[in-house]
């Protein structure tokens, strides 16, 4: 996790978050506790979300700001829905998924190592595996989160070869390229827990997950790999994403890793639950 973030405080449904320079106040559904903080402490934020408002500025006005986030440049920006582009909760695992690209490496020089991001938003984990050389296909279905994934990339000056931007559903571009034959040594996906494709066709992630997690076996390098799967569907926790990780089972020497995602309090002990982790490594 990067130093440029920190859970302040929490509770009574908000979040107290620090992203870089700036100071905000977000909702917090699952912070049903009590704050530990003062007034002051909140009201002194640089911006303030009310779902039902909007943003407000109580010091000057801003849209985006630049953090540098587990070694990557990212642009945040205040957008209508509360969200700034960045989850940080999926700096948790990249310490894991540089551990593995670092592994193939050393196992095969030279050898290209390709990744596979889907439902890959603004682009965090792409521009960090980028930068170390990995070839990364990074598909998401919104125009929006291409074109801010796109100028993530180019703060952090990664030659655009290392990086196809795909705009497609992230199940159906999965379906396509099992067609295609393709295969990746990394592959990463965060699903949401429901997304309509068309104006009349949508899934459920507990309807398609079983048969998304076989075709991402499918699309692996079957000699080495690694495999992350994150979401937050509230009945979903990491032990279903593992338990499905094990139906798959490629190879005999392979292992499986899940936690639950928690941000820390930044002067306590206490965790704020983000969703669910699992991933699969292999090696033949």
């Amino acid at each position: 996790m990067s130093k440029e973030y920190a859970l302040i405080d929490c509770g009574l449904g908000e979040k107290l978050e620090r992203f870089g320079t700036r100071t905000l106040v977000r909702p917090g559904s699952a912070c049903i506790w009590k704050k530990h903080l003062g007034p002051k402490s909140w009201q002194n934020a640089d911006a303030i979300f009310d779902p039902k408002r909007g943003w407000h500025l109580p010091r000057e006005r801003f849209e985006s700001w630049q953090i540098n986030f587990s070694g990557c440049t990212l642009e945040l920006r205040l957008q209508t829905n509360g969200q700034v582009g960045l989850f940080p909760e999926h700096g948790l695992y990249l310490k894991e998924i540089e551990k593995t690209i670092n592994s193939l490496k050393a196992a095969d020089p030279g050898q290209p190592i390709r990744m596979l991001n889907l439902c890959a938003y603004t682009g965090l984990a792409t521009v960090f595996c980028a930068k170390q050389g990995v070839q990364v296909t990074h598909v998401d279905l919104s125009k929006k989160a291409l074109a801010w994934a796109n100028r993530n990339i180019q703060l952090n000056r990664v030659p655009p070869s290392k990086i196809r931007l795909i705009c497609d559903e992230s199940i159906k571009f999965l379906q396509r390229e099992l067609g295609r034959k393709n295969h990746y040594e990394i592959i990463l996906m965060d699903p949401p827990s429901f997304s309509r494709t068309s104006k009349s066709d949508y899934w459920k992630l507990e309807d398609i997950l079983p048969q998304a997690v076989k075709d991402l076996q499918a699309l692996s390098n079957p000699k080495a790999g690694l495999l992350v799967i994150t979401c937050h569907h509230p009945a979903i926790g990491s032990e279903t994403l593992a338990n499905l990780l094990s139906d798959i089972r490629p190879g005999r020497d392979y292992h499986i890793k899940h936690q639950s995602l928690f941000l820390k309090e930044e002067d306590s002990e206490r965790l704020l639950p983000a969703g669910s982790l699992a991933l699969l490594q292999w090696r033949r």
